[in-house]
Order: structure tokens, then C-alpha cells, then sequence
């Protein structure tokens, strides 16, 4: 009983955890929605991709991990044993309640070492409303495992931290000269380096320092989302500078000996998160760009800011209150609208009651002198109050730099737990200024008002609302079926999802889903989706390549995408409810009858909700592994296309720089569905004309220029059918072709006496879509954002173009769609910020006829076209040994000249053969080739003469490897080196 009573306010944490967890778990639910983890699905999977996490295969096309997917690797192992003792719908509730409950725990402790008296009931009562605030609220509501994670580690990372540096560890080496200095100066110490008198020094430094390894390696499943590492260590910077300032008396071998102690101490965690760090830094090496570049961050990024910004007052960062509170469900409705309610009326003062304790201990530290906590105040404050000078100036000096502002667009969710601990301790100091002041039964009262009053604060909490009830679901059996089903089905068929209609990576289901996807936690093989278009270039591009076809129904287009892009199975669901626009836009029905009339698909698998289609390959492909006879060398590479011609033409096709290109395209990334900063085009306006220029390798010699120089079209023009023909000239000069057509006007809409307080339309029902257009949108901005600006076909109400105007003057590409589609419409979309003001006027919106198809199609040649078909080899085998690493054994007698892996190319591949590595280059401007010999056929391009491959292969084995995983296993070896270091060394001297 008297180890019970010694944790009596730890057993109340738990017994509170215990009862959340049970009042708000809904039997036969999963916990899936939002962005989410769900490993529970194939938890040993979990454990696998997590410990081979460096090339994220199932994600669409394969592609460098962009998130720490190494992190994982902790929870996943201990969500596999919960596997065998939990049903599988209950584990993930299990998971997110652990981590409050050892949050909750932790926080109390570190309460505790700062605490200088024996009140642990302040700290309880600080721990309890770090529980319950409305920050950790809205974190929990709509649950995602790194944030989680993180407010479970946090405060254990912090108080371990504040235990290693311990000042009176820094006289270790010589207590008799400087143990009467410390004795003297404790009393003025800052409270982060005065551990209280019940809980003060237990155990020496290794273990101290063991301990808090320990608890960063296990705390690092927080930084899934790196952004949180930089979040933890701000918060130790800013311990580490309270540290020096409160010792500015004490001698200078002890700030020698700080100095030392914390430069090592931040080594070390880089060792300790080295296993993710190391790839990480390879992955912003070689892909970084692209996260900006990605057509949903290009909107979700300024988006998602702004969004932070109408939360950015002093009110809201003293409520605690975020966007999140704003966020709608699949009904358009409030997802907080539990708490919304109960927080209307006079419970309103519920969360100023508590900011009336945070501001007391906040003065009575800053009254006293201790910095800690202050200065992750002040960090939290240039986050969260964006829209407050002076905090905001500073905010926005941070954001100039590209990539900070792009992992920051949502400082919210990065800081709110931060910033819930930092606020809770000051709860905690408040407390324990008034009751200095109040007699003992005034005290006890008082006490017991706070713990009641945290209660009543998050009531809704005990009534099922910690978690948001839309993240409760039941997800039908049929789809637990199809997870068993590609269980029992080769691992290296890739699978695409239908209908994918709109570049937003979210999923509204009938059946209750509302989040980022779940299927691929369960499923092995790589799935295609519109998720994991922020990391990769390839599967973006596949999207809008697919899209465009859909739209137009030309099945012999869409078969080519699925063949380029390796596709095996189609997935289409019926079950989705359109994220924006209406259900027309999804198009299933078109879908089904275009789907039915293929030779290369069939139904496997069907049911009420989605039908499985398998497609028949037309080459042997194994294990993503191919083969084949030389390929035309055609060029650009580009990272997105919205129309492939050169495969349309060529079919499979090398783009190898290091050679002349046999044909070039000079338009083939001409598109404006995404705005991307390296294309190699431009439009230029004159009084009568438009010049489409192209810009190509001064290193490329050309002779000949293949394009249509006619484009007709029959329209209706002011009520009169017109035949309208194009004529196109070109011209080179300094590595620049430029091509141009004479300004057919279509329609020009009316600008004048619009109404700005409302969305604004402009439509032209009977505007042929069989034909290109060129969309010219002039405005003005008068000040705040801009006009959000999209095109939607009114045929079949699906968005064309969307985009954020940026400009004055912007261009528009409407490529040919669907046959007889007709109609389309101009919307410009008013900013919705209440207190973000804005003001544009629209100035001219005309449509000009384009000739897309003749762009698209010229090429530039040498003196001879050489078009390739190649021939593809079924004579070889594969050995997949891992994710990473592929062994190929060729047969001798074939004549072979280049091995293709179907994942996203990535200069990390390296295939060798006898311990060389072979040229490396892009095949059908995504996936990886090598050129395994050299030969004797002879083209010309240019004035060059090149070789091409037609021998038999030199070698009868080759490795392909994936050689940044390498890095993660490194950093597992420096981790177990630095624990053996720390565990075998007797004696760690501060």
C-alpha cells in the first residue's frame, strides 16, 4: 500500500487514460481517417518496410522515402506484438492511448523535477491539463501516430535532458574546489537546472546518459515527421541557453565544461537518429524540389498557412486554439462541432481561466529569472502568432527560406504540443503562486476546483469526442477481403486506383472513410495514388497522363499509360464520394463501359463496393525487371507530362543525356495543369500572334523539324459557324525553336459590373472540347491573395485546371478532351478569410484557338528519323532479394542490350556487372535503364555518328541495388556502437 500511495497521482493518470480509452473506443470500429499509420492491417509488413524504409516500394512507383518511414520501425515492432494479444480493430486505439497515457506520466515528472517543494499535487494538476488542453484536444481528435509519439516523448526527452546537464554533474571532476560554488549559487539557479529536493540526483552520469538514450531512440518514432526533430531541439536549445545565463557567475571551467557536455550531447542524438537522418539528407539532396513542386503542395502549402494565420491572434494562442477547429467532415460539417458547442455561452471562460494561470507563472518566472521555459515560450510565440506583431515579422523573415516555409506551412501542428507542455507548466508555476498566498483549507479548495475545472474544461472528452466519432469506422469486409485476396497474389504487380479524378491525395468513402488512404497498409503491392504525388514526380505525372485520357474515353491511349507505367491491376471504386466538385465528376459509369470494351482486362474480383480488373502484360516483365533490344534515344527528360508523345509514337524509349538525342520533342512538357519552375517553354503575345518557344541542349546538333503546319477547327462564332485554319511558322536561333500561329479569337467575356463579394463565373455552354484552347486571365490585386482561378468541363463537371493566380497575366492550356463534349466554365474564387483581407478585379478573360496537337507532336531529328520498336526478351530470371537489391541472370546466346526496373528512376540505382557500373539513364522519362554493351549498328544524328547495342551481353549476371539504404543500416551500426560505448564505459565523466 505504501508503493501504491507513493504513486497515487501516476495511478490516477492511468486510471484516466484507462477511461478515456474505454469511452471513447466504439466496439467493432477501426480508428482509420485523417492522415494515419494504419500498420495494424499487416503489422509484420509494417516491420519490414520499416527496416527497409529507404525506398518506399509500394508508394505508386517506388520513390525515395520523404518522410523518416525508419522511425516507424519502433512502434511497428511493438504493434506487432500487440498483434497477438489485441483484436486487430482495437490496436491502433491502443497505441494513441498509451501515448497519452505516458505523456501524461512524463509531464508529471518533469513537473516534478522542476519543482522546488514537495507539491505534487501542482504537478499532477499541470500533468492532468497537459492531458486535457485544447491543444493536445485537437491533436488527438484527429490522430496521427508521429504527433502522438510525440507528445508522449516530449517531456520524457526534456527532463532526461534536464538531468544530464545537471550543473552538479559539471564538478564531478573536482567537487572539493567547486562544490561550495554550487552549494552557494543552487538557490538562484534557473528551475531547468534544479532538480527538487525528493527527486534530485539517482544514479551517476552513465546512467543518466543511458537513460536518456534510451528515451531519445524510443521518442524517435515522433519524427516520422521530421519537422518535429527540429521542434525537440529548439526546445533543448533553448534549455541549453537558459543553462548558460542562470550559471553567469559560476566559473569559467564550468561553461567550458557545459559547453563540452551539450556539444556532446547533440552529437549524440544525431548518432541516435542517424538511421533516419542519413537518408533523409540523401533524399533532399536528390529530391527535395520536388515537395514545392508537387501540384498539391504548390495550393495545400499557401493554403494550409493561411488557414494558420486566421488562428494567429493573441485570443486563439491563449485559448489554444487552431485551424483544426475549422476543419469540415465528408457532410460539410464541423468535425468539432461536440466542441465547438461546448465551448458557446458562458463556458467560454473555460479556457481564459486557465490562460489567467499561465500568464501568472509565466510573470513569476520571468519575475524570478528562469529562462527555460520562457525562451520555448517565445519560440512557440513566433510560430503560432502569425498574424501579431511583432511575432509575425519574425515568422515571416523565417518563411523567406523555401524549404523551411514548405515543412512549416502548418506551424500549428508542429508547435501546439510543444507549445501544450510549455503552457501547462506555467498552469502548474501559476498554481503554485496562489497558493503561497491562501491559508490551507483556501488551498485544498482551491486545489480541488482546478482538478474539477480541468474536467468540466474537456468534458467532452469523457462523453466519446476525444477522438473525433468520423475517425471511427467500419470498414466492410469486402475490403478486409481484398487485402487477403493480394496476400495470395504476386508482390511485384503494381495496382491503380479508379476513378482518379482530382490531384488531391484524399479519400471520401459512403461507407465513412475521410482521409489520406489506408489500403497499402495492408496490401504488399505497390499501389498508385494520388497520396504520394507530393514525393514523386513520376506518379504525378502518370496521374495527369491518365487523367487526360480518361476524360477524352480514348481506351487505346489509357491501355499505352498503363503499359508505360508497368500497371497490372486497376482497382475502381464505387464507394467514393467526390472531394470537391460533385459526383458526376467521378465518372464511374463512363469508366465501366470504357473498361468493359478492353481486350487486356478483366474482372477478377467484385463485389458492392469495387471491381478488380487484371491487365494482360504484352512483354514479359519480372519482378519489375525487363529486357530489352536497343531503344530510340529521345529526349527532354522531364518530370511531369500531361501527354507522352514519344511513347504514343515509339513506344518504350531511353533519354540519355550523355548522347545525342536520336529525336527531341521540343514541346513534350507543354502543359499548365501544374506550374512547374524547369520547363522548357514560353509563351510571348504579340498584337497579332502567339510565339510558343523552346529552349533545348546547346550540346544536341538538329536538322530537320517534323510539325503539321496547319490546325482547322469548326466553331460557332457570334452565332455563325466558322472553319478556322492555323498556320504555323517556325524559326531556330541560339538553341531556341519558336513556333508561331496567328490569334484566333473565341470569346471574349464581359468584365464589367461584376460582383467581387461572391465567386464569379464565366461559361461558354457550346464550346466544342474535341478542340485546344489557350486561356488568357488578366486581373489586378489590390492587396491580399489572389483569385483562386479553375476551369471546369461542363460536360462531365469535372476541373480542369486549378490553380492560385499569381500573376497579372496568366495562360491557360486547355488540351483537346473529350469527342463530343461541349461547354466549359471560368471561375474565379474569392479568398474565404475572415480575417485575412483581400481585393482583385478582373480585367480580361479570352479564349484563343490552340493548336496543342501540332505542339505536341513536333520533333527535331538528325538527317535520318531512327524509329526503334524494340523486342522484348523472355529469357531471364530474377532474383528479388529485397526491396533494394535485384540479382538478373542472363542466358548467354540472347543479344540484349538494355536492362529496364520498372521503379521511378533515382540516381541511387546502380547496376553492376563485374564490378562495374553500368550507364545509367531515365526509360520512357520515369523508370530506370542501363545499357549493359556496346555494338556495331550505326545511325546518324546531326553530323555525329553513334552506336547502338545489338551483341550478345557480356556478362551472364548483373546486381541492381538501391545503394542509399545503406545509409539507414549505417546508422543502425552507429547507434549500437554508441550504446556500447555508453553501457560499457564505467565512468562518464560531465
Amino acid at each position: 500500500m505504501t508503493k501504491i500511495y507513493k504513486y497515487r497521482y501516476q495511478l490516477i493518470i492511468f486510471l484516466i487514460a484507462v477511461a478515456l480509452f474505454w469511452l471513447n473506443y466504439q466496439p467493432g470500429t477501426y480508428l482509420s481517417g485523417w492522415d494515419n499509420l494504419q500498420t495494424e492491417l499487416n503489422p509484420e509488413l509494417a516491420v519490414k518496410r520499416a527496416f527497409y524504409s529507404v525506398w518506399e516500394e509500394y508508394q505508386s512507383f517506388g520513390l525515395t522515402a520523404g518522410m523518416a518511414h525508419a522511425t516507424d520501425l519502433i512502434r511497428a515492432i511493438l504493434l506487432w506484438f500487440a498483434s497477438y494479444l489485441l483484436p486487430q480493430n482495437m490496436i491502433r486505439y491502443f497505441y494513441h492511448f498509451l501515448m497519452l497515457l505516458l505523456g501524461g506520466i512524463g509531464m508529471m515528472r518533469l513537473l516534478l523535477h522542476q519543482s522546488a517543494d514537495r507539491h505534487e499535487i501542482i504537478s499532477f494538476l499541470g500533468a492532468l491539463f497537459y492531458l486535457f488542453n485544447l491543444g493536445t484536444m485537437q491533436m488527438f481528435y484527429l490522430p496521427f501516430e508521429a504527433f502522438s509519439s510525440f507528445f508522449a516523448f516530449l517531456p520524457w526527452g526534456l527532463w532526461s535532458f534536464l538531468r544530464v546537464i545537471s550543473i552538479r554533474q559539471l564538478a564531478e571532476r573536482n567537487p572539493a574546489r567547486e562544490s561550495s560554488e554550487i552549494n552557494q549559487k543552487y538557490a538562484s539557479l534557473d528551475s531547468s537546472t534544479a532538480p527538487s529536493s525528493r527527486f534530485a540526483r539517482s544514479g551517476s552520469a552513465r546512467n543518466d546518459l543511458i537513460i536518456f538514450s534510451l528515451i531519445n531512440l524510443l521518442g524517435s518514432a515522433s519524427f516520422y515527421t521530421q519537422a518535429l526533430f527540429a521542434v525537440y531541439l529548439l526546445a533543448l536549445f533553448c534549455l541549453t541557453a537558459s543553462t548558460f545565463i542562470s550559471s553567469r557567475f559560476s566559473s569559467i571551467q564550468m561553461k567550458i565544461n557545459l559547453f563540452k557536455k551539450t556539444s556532446l550531447i547533440f552529437i549524440l542524438i544525431f548518432i541516435l537518429n542517424s538511421y533516419w537522418i542519413l537518408p533523409q539528407i540523401y533524399f533532399l539532396k536528390t529530391n527535395g524540389r520536388w515537395i514545392t513542386m508537387s501540384k498539391a503542395n504548390q495550393l495545400a502549402t499557401e493554403r494550409t498557412y493561411r488557414q494558420n494565420l486566421e488562428k494567429g491572434s493573441i485570443d486563439n494562442f491563449l485559448r489554444l486554439e487552431g485551424f483544426y477547429l475549422d476543419a469540415q467532415g465528408i457532410k460539410n460539417q464541423s468535425l468539432f462541432l461536440a466542441w465547438n458547442r461546448h465551448f458557446s455561452g458562458w463556458k467560454k471562460i473555460l479556457p481564459n481561466f486557465f490562460a489567467f494561470l499561465m500568464i501568472i507563472g509565466l510573470y513569476e518566472n520571468l519575475r524570478k529569472k528562469r529562462y527555460a521555459f520562457i525562451f520555448i515560450f517565445i519560440i512557440c510565440s513566433i510560430a503560432l502568432l502569425s498574424a501579431t506583431p511583432p511575432f509575425s515579422w519574425l515568422n515571416n523573415i523565417v518563411r523567406d527560406v523555401t524549404y523551411i516555409n514548405q515543412i512549416f506551412r502548418s506551424p500549428f501542428t508542429k508547435f501546439i504540443i510543444l507549445y501544450s507542455l510549455v503552457y501547462s507548466f506555467f498552469v502548474s508555476q501559476g498554481i503554485r503562486k496562489i497558493l503561497k498566498a491562501r491559508s490551507y483549507i483556501v488551498s485544498n479548495l482551491f486545489l480541488a476546483s482546478c482538478f474539477f475545472l480541468i474536467i468540466f474544461y474537456s468534458l467532452p472528452s469523457f462523453r466519446g469526442f476525444f477522438i473525433s466519432p468520423e475517425m471511427k469506422i467500419k470498414i466492410p469486409s469486402d475490403y478486409l477481403k481484398l487485402i487477403y485476396y493480394f496476400k495470395n497474389e504476386d508482390k511485384n504487380k503494381r495496382i491503380a486506383l479508379l476513378p482518379d479524378y482530382t490531384f488531391w491525395g484524399w479519400f471520401f468513402h459512403k461507407w465513412g472513410y475521410n482521409g489520406s488512404g489506408f489500403l497499402w497498409y495492408g496490401i504488399e503491392q505497390p499501389i498508385v495514388s494520388r497520396t504520394f504525388d507530393v514525393w514523386s514526380s513520376s506518379s504525378e505525372s502518370y496521374f495527369w497522363e491518365q487523367k487526360l485520357a480518361i476524360e477524352a474515353e480514348d481506351l487505346a491511349r489509357l491501355e499505352s499509360i498503363y503499359e508505360k507505367y508497368n500497371i497490372d491491376y486497376l482497382m475502381l471504386d464505387r464507394s467514393l464520394i467526390p472531394v470537391v466538385s460533385n459526383y458526376k465528376s467521378l465518372q464511374i459509369d463512363r469508366i465501366e463501359n470504357m473498361l468493359a470494351k478492353s481486350k487486356r482486362m478483366s474482372a477478377v474480383y467484385q463485389n458492392k463496393y469495387f471491381t478488380l480488373y487484371k491487365l494482360t502484360p504484352l512483354s514479359k516483365i519480372d519482378k519489375f525487371v525487363t529486357l530489352s533490344t536497343a531503344l530510340s534515344n529521345i529526349g527532354p527528360t522531364n518530370k511531369i507530362l500531361s501527354d507522352d508523345s514519344a511513347f504514343q509514337e515509339f513506344g518504350y524509349y531511353q533519354s540519355d543525356r550523355s548522347n545525342p538525342y536520336s529525336i527531341y520533342y521540343p514541346y513534350l512538357d507543354l502543359t499548365t495543369h501544374t506550374r512547374l519552375e524547369d520547363k522548357s517553354w514560353n509563351i510571348v503575345e504579340s498584337e497579332n500572334t502567339f510565339t510558343i518557344n523552346s529552349k533545348f541542349d546547346s550540346n544536341q546538333v538538329y536538322k530537320n523539324l517534323f510539325m503539321l503546319d496547319k490546325y482547322d477547327a469548326r466553331l460557332l462564332i457570334n452565332e455563325k459557324l466558322e472553319d478556322i485554319r492555323l498556320n504555323l511558322t517556325s524559326s531556330f536561333a541560339n538553341n531556341n525553336l519558336a513556333v508561331n500561329f496567328e490569334k484566333k479569337l473565341i470569346k471574349s467575356f464581359a468584365v464589367s459590373n461584376l460582383d467581387y463579394e461572391k465567386d464569379i463565373a464565366f461559361s461558354i455552354a457550346d464550346l466544342p472540347q474535341k478542340y485546344s484552347y489557350l486561356v488568357k486571365v488578366r486581373t489586378r490585386n489590390l492587396k491580399g491573395p489572389r483569385f483562386y482561378f479553375y476551369i471546369t468541363d461542363e460536360t462531365k463537371k469535372q476541373a480542369a485546371i486549378e490553380d492560385n493566380l499569381r500573376k497579372d497575366i496568366e495562360y491557360f492550356i486547355l488540351p483537346a478532351k473529350y469527342q463530343y463534349g461541349l461547354g466549359y466554365s471560368f471561375i474565379f474564387q474569392k479568398p474565404k478569410y475572415d480575417n485575412l483581407a483581400s481585393q482583385n478585379i478582373i480585367e480580361e478573360i479570352t479564349i484563343y484557338l490552340l493548336p496543342y496537337e501540332n505542339l505536341k507532336l513536333a520533333k527535331l531529328y538528325g538527317s535520318t528519323s531512327p524509329a526503334r520498336k524494340p523486342i522484348f526478351l523472355n529469357n531471364f530470371q530474377v532474383e528479388k532479394i529485397n526491396y533494394f537489391t535485384y540479382k538478373i541472370s542472363l542466358n548467354p546466346g540472347q543479344e540484349i542490350n538494355n536492362l529496364i526496373l520498372h521503379q521511378s528512376f533515382d540516381p541511387g540505382w546502380l547496376a553492376i556487372s563485374k564490378g562495374k557500373i553500368l550507364d545509367h539513364f531515365k526509360i520512357n522519362n520515369w523508370a530506370n535503364g542501363w545499357r549493359l554493351n556496346v555494338g556495331s549498328d550505326k545511325f546518324e544524328v546531326g553530323s555525329k555518328n553513334l552506336q547502338t547495342s545489338n551483341l550478345q551481353p557480356q556478362t551472364s549476371n548483373i546486381v541492381v541495388i538501391f545503394w542509399p539504404q545503406y545509409l539507414q543500416f549505417a546508422g543502425f551500426v552507429l547507434l549500437i556502437i554508441a550504446f556500447i560505448y555508453i553501457i560499457k564505459t564505467k565512468q562518464i565523466q560531465s
